[in-house]
């Protein structure tokens, strides 16, 4: 296990950054974790700390400082018209409830209570993985988060035409709130079920197309920032 982190370490043909290391590792420990779980292994060799590991720290020191959004900028990726609605309402969703992907991609209308007052609210009891499905928060925690009137006002205007413009009909209390667009989903070949958005197809959207179309540079959309 020693050999093999160094070369990970020391490759320079893989040039990871050190929090790559330390994910690559902490994958590796689990599986190991779980072999010994179901006695198929006697001991991990997985004891490894950082000494060998080396510091938890970023490949660029300057970088994180820089992997926020300005209010400007969330402005634009909630309501440019480079972007498709669905896409606004999603990025929305992640900026200002302060959900993860995930979660925001399990939201149900009937989560959404908009009579609360002074502000409505959002039920985030569930997330989905593309490996597991539905499941619980990554902190099995059920969050009321206050919703933005911002927020509000494009969850009643999605709700009200973004939505069946888009899937055809008008939505149910068990719908997605933002699922995935039909055509997408028609090209799905191993998922099948209710049409969730996955944290590859809207990174995908992300790189290939939103970021290029308001012609920004490369920034990475989990756990969206503001300054």
């Amino acid at each position: 296990m020693i050999e093999a982190e160094h070369k990970l370490r020391t490759d320079p043909n893989l040039n990871l950054a050190p929090r790559s290391i330390y994910n690559i590792y902490s994958v590796v420990s689990a599986v190991f974790r779980y072999a010994k779980l179901a006695d198929l292994i006697e001991q991990s060799p997985c004891v490894l700390d950082e000494r060998h590991l080396g510091p938890l720290i970023d490949k660029d020191p300057e970088w994180r400082s820089t992997a926020v959004f300005t209010h400007e900028e969330a402005d634009t990726i909630i309501s440019d018209a480079r972007i498709p609605p669905d896409r606004q309402m999603v990025y929305a969703i992640e900026l200002l409830a302060g959900v993860r992907p995930g979660e925001a991609s399990a939201l149900r209308w009937r989560h959404y209570d908009p009579t609360m007052r002074p502000l409505g609210k959002l039920l985030v009891a569930k997330s989905y993985g593309t490996r597991v499905g539905e499941k619980t928060t990554k902190t099995d925690a059920v969050k009321h988060v206050p919703v933005h009137p911002t927020l509000a006002a494009m969850l009643a205007e999605w709700k009200l035409d973004g939505w069946a413009a888009m899937m055809g009909r008008a939505p149910g209390p068990d719908d997605l709130i933002v699922p995935l667009p039909p055509d997408a989903a028609e090209r799905r070949y191993k998922r099948k079920g209710e049409p969730f958005r996955t944290t590859y197809y809207s990174g995908k959207c992300w790189r290939k197309d939103d970021l290029p179309a308001l012609g920004w540079r490369h920034r990475c959309t989990a756990r969206k920032r503001r300054k």
